[in-house]
C-alpha cells in the first residue's frame, strides 16, 4: 500500500491533477490550494499549502485498514513535507 500512498503523493506534488490507483485518490483543489487523499472515497488526508498543515481523519471509518492506509499516508506525508504541522484526529 505504502508505493501506492508515493505514487499519489507524487501527483499531487505537481498540484495539476487528480488521480486514481485501485481504492486510493488524490483530487487536487487548485482554488482552495489543498490536495485531498481519499480511501474508498473517504478523505483520510488533506494538504493545505496556505496553512503548511496536513490533517489525518479515518472519515467515520475506525477499521484497521483505514488506520493501515492512515499510518502510510502519516509516514510518507512527513518524509515530503517535514516543515508542515500534522494533525492527527485519531490522537
Amino acid at each position: 500500500m505504502l508505493k501506492t500512498v508515493e505514487k499519489l503523493i507524487d501527483f499531487g506534488l505537481n498540484k495539476t491533477t487528480d488521480k486514481k490507483i485501485g481504492n486510493h485518490e488524490v483530487v487536487v483543489n487548485r482554488y482552495n490550494q489543498t490536495t485531498s487523499f481519499y480511501y474508498f472515497d473517504t478523505a483520510i488526508a488533506v494538504i493545505d499549502y496556505n496553512e503548511r498543515l496536513i490533517t489525518l481523519s479515518q472519515g467515520g471509518w475506525n477499521t484497521v485498514s483505514t488506520n493501515r492506509a492512515l499510518n502510510d499516508y502519516k509516514r510518507a506525508l512527513k518524509e515530503y513535507y517535514p516543515n508542515y504541522s500534522m494533525i492527527d484526529e485519531r490522537e
